[in-house]
């Protein structure tokens, strides 16, 4: 079940925060695979979802996953970036396109803040990227590098290998969220931003509520 609930007060927050930190080593790294599992394995995934917006302050996004919704690779990203964001972990959303004629086949994920580089963590499948020496990759990086996909475990049938379609077709086209301490990212540059004429908004993440998840 996905535990999960919200920190009333700064007080519990930080004595939270530093147990999940201790168990942790207080590395930034091992904090952001932790959650990016929790999150992975227990919010309910399907190909349907209840659709939220921003105005619902993120409650019934964390409500809905406590009981039978099945979330899309949004809702798990939106999840995810709440975690993240509890923690002090700046994270932003990616948007993935294969064609900019129809939003059939895209993804939403995340790419995080770890000692200085924006690097790429996928809750739906559980992955993440890294090159030949095992430093993790951006989803801009998998432009122009032999990477690697770094697997986690996962539930069956949600690898990124059993996914019915490869990522290299979903990096034709990539927004990625600005932030407070990062520019919008659009590739290729010359992209308008726009799928079948609609431009991308993707809403902010950083919510009111901090989530924290003890078990």
């Amino acid at each position: 079940m996905f535990m999960s609930y919200f920190i009333n007060t700064d007080k519990e927050f930080k004595i939270t925060r530093n147990m999940v930190m201790e168990k942790h080593h207080d590395l930034v790294i091992d904090i952001v695979i932790h959650l990016m599992n929790i999150v992975h394995q227990d919010v309910l995934c399907g190909t349907s979802t209840d659709y939220f917006n921003y105005n619902d302050k993120y409650s019934k996004i964390l409500n809905d996953s406590l009981t039978s919704v099945h979330h899309l690779c949004s809702g798990l990203a939106y999840i995810f970036a709440i975690a993240l964001t509890s923690f002090g972990i700046p994270v932003r959303l990616v948007c993935l396109f294969d064609s900019t004629e129809s939003a059939c086949n895209n993804h939403a994920t995340t790419e995080v803040l770890v000692n200085g580089k924006w690097i790429a963590a996928d809750p739906s499948f559980n992955v993440m990227f890294t090159d030949s020496n095992g430093c993790y990759l951006g989803y801009t990086d998998l432009l122009t590098t032999d990477y690697r996909v770094k697997q986690f475990p996962t539930q069956p049938g949600r690898s990124l290998k059993e996914y019915y379609m490869p990522i290299e077709p979903y990096l034709n086209y990539i927004y990625i969220q600005s932030t407070n301490i990062s520019k919008e990212i659009v590739y290729p540059e010359k992209w308008d931003a726009k799928i079948d004429n609609k431009t991308i908004k993707v809403l902010p993440h950083n919510g009111w509520y901090k989530l924290v998840r003890i078990k």
